[in-house]
């Protein structure tokens, strides 16, 4: 295990000494590259008359001499003179820029010397596919712009030939997607924009997802046809029913009016009739209440002629002797209650003379109160 690190160790020193060594190789080599290009008399005199022409010449960076010529912000047109004006520069130019300008075919044969350009604008010019053929040379090229030129499916083959192709950019030129999928056969390595290959693609699938959405949707319609149609008939259905049950129910407020009034007039009857029962209750009340008496009275009555006729057999022969005595006063009784009688006549007419000498009296009194009135008018009036 000791022996395996300490080799462990010792490859990763040897490996930080590689980096460090690949570092210092990488500055130089930079350094040196810097160092190398370093533009000639005839460059910067030529640089200068680009400039005077109406070129934008700009170094790639501080480090980095190597040129980017652009005419699409220069004015006017580009003419051959100011393209000849590059030549002195191939070996300086790297990107060039003429989009936006009516380059010609033949004009495309004055940079076939530019070997050393890797990007290369020629949107919006005016060549075809014959302005490709000048293109053959340009073997570091690796980003290429036709948009909006007049490219077509015949001119994609002339630039098999340029190996450090990476980007082509084809919008609204004339290549279709048969000419992109040759392309991309022969050239696999290299992203032509857009990829109507797999714009096809794309498409295709679309189009077949919305087939099945379509199918989707027709069987949907169908289905909310179907329900559609069942609810216009439960409508129509309902609608008709709600009609007769408006009618039913008209037919039958006029049933329920007429039954009111009936019930208006019976509620009267019934009215009268429970006054009735109930003066006829009270009687039936006051019926029940003397009959209850009676019955009281009744039994008491009986209960008084049970003890007495309990007693009576024992009392049959000691009230024997005195049946006779009792037969006298009876007599006697009765002869007191006439007495009582004529005494009772006569008091009642001495309370109807008496009564008879109070209405005089008060009469009397009448007169009295009458007659003393009348004197004290007269005394006051004798004054």
């Amino acid at each position: 295990m000791l022996i395996f690190r300490n080799r462990h160790a010792s490859s990763l020193k040897h490996c930080s000494h590689l980096l460090a060594l690949l570092f210092i190789f990488i500055v130089s080599s930079g350094a040196l590259l810097a160092e190398e290009i370093t533009f000639t008399p005839e460059e910067e005199a030529a640089i200068a008359k680009a400039r005077e022409l109406g070129a934008h010449v700009l170094e790639l960076s501080q480090e980095d001499k190597h040129l980017e010529v652009a005419y699409h912000l220069s004015d006017g047109d580009v003419t051959n003179e100011r393209l000849e004006a590059l030549a002195p520069l191939s070996r300086l130019i790297v990107h060039l820029n003429l989009r936006n300008k009516p380059v010609t075919d033949d004009q495309l044969a004055l940079i076939t010397g530019l070997v050393n350009v890797s990007k290369l604008h020629l949107e919006k010019t005016s060549i075809t596919d014959a302005g490709l053929d000048h293109l053959a040379n340009l073997k570091a090229l690796e980003y290429l712009n036709v948009y909006g030129t007049k490219v077509t499916n015949a001119g994609l083959p002339k630039l098999n030939s340029l190996d450090s192709l990476k980007k082509l950019y084809i919008w609204e030129t004339e290549v279709n997607y048969d000419g992109v999928k040759a392309f991309i056969e022969a050239n696999p390595e290299v992203a032509i924009i857009p990829n109507l290959v797999v714009e096809r693609e794309q498409l295709l699938a679309k189009i077949e997802a919305t087939k099945q959405e379509k199918a989707a949707a027709e069987m949907k319609l169908a289905e909310n046809t179907t329900q559609l149609e069942a609810a216009q008939a439960a409508t129509t259905a309902a609608t008709a029913e709600a009609e007769a049950t408006a009618k039913a129910t008209t037919d039958k407020e006029a049933q329920n009016k007429t039954a009111a009034e009936a019930a208006a007039t019976a509620q009267a009857a019934a009215q009268a009739a429970i006054k009735a029962a109930e003066e006829a209750q009270k009687q039936a009340d006051a019926a029940a209440q003397a009959a209850i008496a009676a019955i009281h009275k009744a039994q008491e009555t009986a209960k008084a002629a049970a003890l007495t006729g309990l007693s009576a057999e024992n009392q049959k022969q000691a009230a024997a002797p005195k049946q006779e005595a009792a037969q006298k006063i009876l007599a006697e009784t009765e002869a007191a209650k006439a007495a009582s009688e004529a005494a009772k006549v006569k008091a009642e007419a001495a309370a109807k003379q008496l009564e008879e000498l109070k209405v005089q009296t008060e009469e009397a009194k009448k007169q009295l109160e009458s007659t003393t009135k009348t004197l004290e008018e007269l005394t006051a009036k004798a004054g």
